[in-house]
């Protein structure tokens, strides 16, 4: 028996089981729809976890020489003309050039001075050589003055005065006894011849020569007088004071002499020690010249490139200033760097670094610099030294050695330096915000797992923290899931 399908019949009952089913699915997605969703979540997964530090760099040389001048007599650096900022020099080779008139005019105005110093120190040598051998002659010669003006007063006193008023007094002692005599004489002459009742010629000659010699005897006797009188009131008292007066200024020069000479004498000594020291002085000065003479004749102390201005931490923070000075007519200021001459091929890299990323640096991390000025080189580098000094506020000195050639990079020019801390090809790792830490409990890490009912807190040990993910070191396994958030 033959079975007859109605195709139209077949076809509506299957539509109606399709409205049926799809009625069904509106149902539950309008079910599901109405539920509330749950918490985000994520897997655990394995891969590459890197932990990059990026700085920015300066490259500077290693082998550098700061030029600058620091005269020790001579202030006046006035520029004639120097080297352009940028130029390769070689060593020895003439960097700068002063104005040396006014310096070569000190020199021989000083050497011409020197000649006269030393004439004046020899001439100060003789005249203390003759002062200290004369000195103990003069002081020799005063105490003989003085010992022989006391004996003068001395003798005076004891034998010159009395012996001059005993001459005086026995001289007009005999200019009496002579008058007396005299006229004794002329009395009997002229008794005898009156008596004779008759004077001859001869006896009147004899009587007037007696007369004469009467009256010279009275004229000897009047001057016997005066000169007795003179001796006795003028001529001795004042030989008595002469002698006196000598005796004090020979006292007087004596102990004068005594004091002056040894100071005259230690006088000269130090007035000759004076010369010399000055000599001396004047001497150095002028080396002092002369060496800042030929020290202003400057020159590059090794080969390399001339930069304006000191280098200060990669940095060349001075050219601005310097540059002016370093034309015609500028003027220097003594120990100022107004060039560096460096060498370009011997660099290395100086960053900062701030405090917060110190932790993750070290001696031998390594990691790559892209100069900015030719962003297509990738140059390998690593850290020298990490400086915990701060240089500024929250910053420090980290010095990276380059490896390789440097190509066309110069002392100045920037980078940016990517340098790998950490780096693990197969860790677990989670978003850092699944990572929990109760306060109670600071040292401890958690996450939450998710399960079929309610999330479960899991203790886990982390390793390390980059961006947005935290490396899990030990308990979760790959595929487990974890909520982003803690549970409320």
């Amino acid at each position: 028996m033959k079975r007859v399908f109605r195709i139209g019949t077949g076809l509506s009952a299957v539509a109606t089981v399709l409205l049926a089913l799809g009625g069904l699915a509106s149902a539950g997605a309008s079910k599901q729809a109405s539920q509330p969703a749950g918490p985000a979540t994520c897997k655990v997964a394995r891969g590459t976890f890197r932990v990059e530090v990026k700085l920015s760099g300066v490259f500077e040389s290693t082998k550098t020489a700061e030029v600058s001048l620091s005269p020790k007599a001579w202030s006046q650096l006035r520029v004639l003309k120097a080297v352009e900022h940028g130029q390769a020099v070689k060593k020895g080779e003439q960097l700068l050039w002063l104005d040396l008139k006014k310096i070569d005019k000190d020199i021989k105005t000083r050497t011409e001075g020197l000649a006269v110093w030393d004439v004046s120190v020899k001439q100060a040598d003789e005249e203390l050589r003759l002062l200290a051998k004369t000195t103990p002659e003069k002081l020799a010669q005063a105490a003989r003055d003085r010992q022989r003006a006391a004996q003068d007063l001395e003798r005076f006193t004891k034998i010159d005065r009395p012996l001059a008023e005993k001459t005086a007094a026995n001289t007009l002692k005999y200019r009496q006894d002579v008058l007396a005599y005299t006229r004794e004489e002329l009395r009997q002459l002229e008794k005898m011849y009156k008596a004779d009742d008759l004077t001859e010629e001869t006896e009147e000659i004899v009587l007037k020569r007696q007369k004469d010699a009467v009256a010279r005897a009275e004229f000897a006797l009047a001057s016997a007088r005066v000169a007795h009188e003179k001796q006795m009131k003028i001529t001795l008292p004042r030989q008595a004071q002469d002698v006196v007066t000598a005796k004090t200024a020979k006292d007087e020069a004596t102990k004068s002499a005594e004091t002056l000479l040894p100071l005259a004498l230690r006088k000269k000594r130090f007035e000759t020690a004076k010369a010399h020291r000055d000599a001396e002085a004047a001497a150095k000065h002028l080396a002092k010249i002369k060496a800042d003479r030929t020290a202003m004749v400057v020159k590059a102390p090794i080969a390399g490139l001339v930069y304006y201005g000191q280098c200060v931490r990669g940095k060349w923070t001075t050219a601005a200033t310097v540059r002016p000075k370093l034309v015609r007519g500028g003027d220097l200021t003594s120990n100022m760097v107004f060039m560096t001459v460096v060498d370009p091929k011997a660099l290395r890299v100086r960053a900062v670094a701030a405090e917060k990323q110190l932790y993750r640096l070290r001696k031998g991390l390594k990691g790559h610099a892209t100069p900015v000025g030719y962003p297509d080189r990738k140059l390998d580098v690593a850290i020298e030294s990490v400086r915990t000094v701060p240089v500024a506020p929250g910053q420090f000195d980290v010095v990276l050695s380059l490896a390789g050639d440097s190509g066309p990079i110069t002392p100045g020019m920037t980078c940016k330096l990517v340098l790998s801390a950490y780096a693990k090809a197969n860790a677990l790792t989670v978003p850092a915000s699944a990572v929990h830490t109760d306060p109670a409990k600071p040292k401890e890490r958690f996450v939450y797992l998710k399960t079929p009912g309610k999330p479960q807190k899991r203790v886990v040990e982390v390793g390390k923290t980059h961006g947005d993910k935290t490396e899990i070191v030990k308990g979760l396994a790959e595929g487990e899931e974890v909520l982003l958030k803690a549970p409320k």
